[in-house]
């Protein structure tokens, strides 16, 4: 495969993995860097701000700035400003919050914007949300659907089930606004000011950064770090391309 104008890495399981970078992922980025080849961090995280992803990822050695990362969150921002939307109930970590700034926070909102709380979910918080989807019929909008995600201590639920929870109990279909939408990869792509099919993202998550790019007209790289080998038992879809890890990417670029 030629090099490509412009990259996408997903976050977790991609450049990162357990808490620490992936082999090669810090060398990668400043190679791209002195390439002049622009890339993204495109990222499904709704527990933390673009801000704090990006001072975490300072903490591990990456020269990398808030402009440098795209999430869910922002393109959920974009995606209310595109619906003229300004009453919101948002069920979302504080930190995340920050993304929401110059929208009111109501009861009786236009719309509902739900992202991953972790270990803060709990039956009140299903049940509070459900009724407000109920009783006021907002835009309902969801970071994303993920399945689940790799930690530290091994696969963990992500946002999916909860928001299909939902789904089930208020009989209204969410809208999702991160990976693997199209809305997401658009606006992922004229931030980087580059066409489509000159973009490869690269993820260990074969439906979001996989199929999401692949149905977007972005070419994809499955990475076997992360998640990708506990996925493939869940999902059936075949990547174009499969490589370790994103080290691998660094060695094609270091011979060219």
């Amino acid at each position: 495969m030629k090099i490509p104008k412009a990259f996408l890495f997903d976050l977790d399981g991609t450049i990162v993995d357990r808490d620490r970078p992936v082999e090669g992922a810090l060398e990668l980025l400043e190679k791209l860097r002195a390439m002049n080849i622009p890339f993204l961090i495109v990222t499904n995280t709704s527990r933390k701000s673009s801000f704090t992803v990006a001072y975490n990822l300072r903490k591990l050695g990456f020269r990398i700035n808030s402009s440098e990362i795209f999430t869910a969150l922002t393109a959920a921002k974009i995606f209310l400003q595109t619906r003229s939307v300004t009453r919101v109930k948002a069920v979302l970590t504080n930190d995340s919050l920050r993304e929401f700034e110059g929208f009111l926070f109501s009861s009786t909102p236009e719309a509902l914007v739900v992202g991953d709380i972790g270990n803060s979910w709990n039956f009140d918080i299903l049940n509070e949300t459900f009724n407000v989807l109920l009783k006021h019929s907002p835009i309902f909008v969801a970071t994303h659907k993920n399945r689940f995600w790799k930690t530290s201590s091994g696969p963990t639920l992500d946002l999916g089930p909860f928001v299909v929870a939902l789904e089930y109990a208020s009989g209204k279909k969410a809208t999702v606004v991160g990976k693997p939408s199209n809305f997401f990869y658009t606006l992922a792509a004229k931030k980087l000011g580059v066409e489509k099919e000159d973009i490869v993202m690269v993820g260990d998550d074969l439906e979001s950064d996989v199929k999401g790019a692949l149905d977007t007209g972005i070419e994809a790289i499955a990475v076997e770090t992360g998640k990708y080998k506990f996925q493939r038992n869940v999902v059936s879809i075949t990547p174009p391309y499969v490589i370790s890890s994103v080290k691998e990417i660094l060695d094609i670029l270091e011979k060219n």
